[in-house]
């Protein structure tokens, strides 16, 4: 993600550094209201794609919430005999993120002025 963020801020052209240097601005002042503000409409949707990734493929992530969650539905099909419910329950909570994480991001990019484009 690092990386990302690098390149996202190196992309910008190096005119905009001196257009701001010579207005007058300081170099806190020139990161805040000319470098990141672009930087992040470039950084936006490969840092999306990151997240998104994370969350599904992180093998770690994924046995450990997954087996959670189904340990935890487990424990209330046996204790209520509810199986069906406590399995949709625990797949519902683990889209539930994963649409969450989704919006989020689908906000940031029309916060940022990005044109939001779906499918990949």
């Amino acid at each position: 993600m690092g990386e990302v963020v690098r390149s996202g801020i190196r992309s910008i052209h190096r005119g905009q550094w001196e257009a701001a240097a010579s207005t007058g601005l300081t170099a806190y002042q020139t990161w805040r209201h000319v470098i990141l503000p672009q930087a992040l409409v470039i950084v936006i949707p490969p840092l999306s794609s990151e997240v998104l990734n994370i969350i599904k493929n992180s093998a770690i992530a994924m046995t450990i919430a997954i087996t959670d969650l189904m340990f935890f539905s487990q424990k209330i099909e046996e204790e209520t005999f509810a199986g069906f419910e406590a399995y949709t329950a625990g797949t519902l909570l683990f889209l539930l993120l994963t649409l969450l994480t989704v919006g989020a991001i689908y906000y940031l990019q029309r916060l940022s002025g990005l044109k939001v484009r779906s499918g990949h």
